[in-house]
């Protein structure tokens, strides 16, 4: 963007550019990066990008770890969700640089608390409700090159659907928590969604014999015992109304707003639980993010009033890992809120969660209250997301 910027101010005042020579790109522009230095550990730095962020995915059977912490090899200092890399292949140097990113080679061990990246096996679930918000995810994972399953909220009734899986992805469905649920009303004949002499052009990604029905609370139910085994659901914008009215973790609400109106806007948002690992990459004190109106989500806070003496400390520490904690959140000065577009009512907007990790039995449910895959437009924060898929086993954070 900044580039594109200088040539518009050097068109604004120098005419002579449009006379230089120009030449057609038949391909994506790229840029290749480099890896420098010797040893046998490869260390690369993550940059908040998604072409950091996919790395885990383009490295094939080498096993990947992610620094827990900030550390030291050769002189250079890197933080906590570096890639280490031992032995590399050559194959994994070539995924470095063609990603555009920089690489080192150390000839120390490093010596640093890490875990193993476990790429999960994803499941991209949509609704018959409508398909083009989750389309957009579909565009994107398949332009990054993260693997997925299709599959709709109806297989969820199938018993043992979500076995094969370690994420589920429910992109932003418009709608009543109840449509979520239910689907359409169940009125008149079935309405298929099929290829037919008719309908040639439908059924290449999915089909079903009748759109009406949605997970209903048989799928419900199925979706929680997913998360409670130890796996992760990402929602994004209206989609995570649905595990925060069901109950999935009782200390995140939706906080209803009356004047605000931010309609697809970009806005300053600020990194709160620093440790997690959806944060890898993003060091800055504030970023801008992209959001439409709802959901503004609330932690509760925890009541440093309640009386606890003679309850059992693992029941309490059990309380506290239970506890939502807010990863990112809205600026808290509601005048330093809006980048660009549209806003009124800022005060509802600011010092509120815009992402928030709620824990559920032994996984996890992230909820999106922002867009972060919006459209192939929102691109900083696209490694939020994809951080929080290649860490999904490793979600939990220190006690507060």
């Amino acid at each position: 963007m900044d580039a594109l910027r200088h040539v518009e101010t050097v068109k604004a005042t120098d005419s002579t550019i449009l006379t230089r020579p120009m030449q057609l790109l038949t391909a994506d522009a790229s840029v290749r990066g480099s890896i420098t230095g010797t040893g046998s550990t490869l260390i690369v730095k993550h940059l908040g990008d998604w072409r950091s962020a996919v790395l885990p995915w383009k490295t094939g059977s080498m096993r990947v770890s992610v620094a827990d912490a900030a550390f030291k090899a050769g002189g250079v200092d890197f933080p906590a969700g570096t890639f280490i890399i031992d032995n590399p292949s050559a194959r994994v140097r070539d995924a470095v640089t063609a990603l555009g990113l920089n690489g080192m080679m150390s000839q120390s061990p490093v010596t640093v608390r890490k875990h193993a990246i476990s790429v999960p096996r994803v499941a991209l679930m949509h609704t018959w409700l409508e398909t083009q918000n989750e389309g957009w995810i579909r565009f994107a994972f398949d332009q990054m090159g993260i693997p997925y399953t299709y599959i709709s909220d109806q297989q969820l009734r199938r018993p043992r659907t979500l076995d094969r899986f370690d994420v589920v992805v429910f992109p932003h469905v418009s709608g009543q928590v109840t449509s979520l649920l239910n689907g359409r009303p169940m009125t008149g004949p079935p309405v298929p969604w099929k290829k037919s002499a008719a309908t040639p052009h439908l059924g290449k990604w999915d089909e079903t014999d009748d759109v009406r029905p949605g997970m209903g609370p048989e799928g419900l139910a199925a979706l929680r015992r997913f998360v409670e085994r130890g796996s992760l659901l990402i929602t994004e914008g209206n989609s995570a109304r649905l595990p925060i009215e069901m109950g999935f973790n009782t200390t995140v609400t939706v906080t209803p707003t009356t004047r605000l109106n931010a309609r697809g806007g970009i806005y300053r948002a600020q990194p709160v639980s620093k440790l997690s690992p959806l944060l890898y990459g993003y060091d800055q004190a504030s970023f801008p993010i992209y959001f439409n109106q709802t959901p503004v989500l609330s932690v509760t806070a925890r009541d440093t009033t309640a009386e606890t003496s003679g309850i059992d400390p693992a029941i309490l520490s059990e309380r506290e890992r239970m506890r939502a904690r807010v990863i990112l959140k809205f600026h808290e000065k509601a005048d330093s809120l809006l980048v660009s577009g549209l806003l009124a009512g800022g005060d509802e907007l600011a010092n509120k969660a815009a992402v928030v990790d709620a824990p559920v039995g032994r996984g996890h449910v992230i909820l999106f209250g922002i867009r972060p895959l919006w459209r192939w437009e929102s691109q900083g924060s696209f490694a939020l997301a994809l951080n929080a898929i290649a860490n999904w086993n490793h979600l939990a954070l220190p006690p507060l």
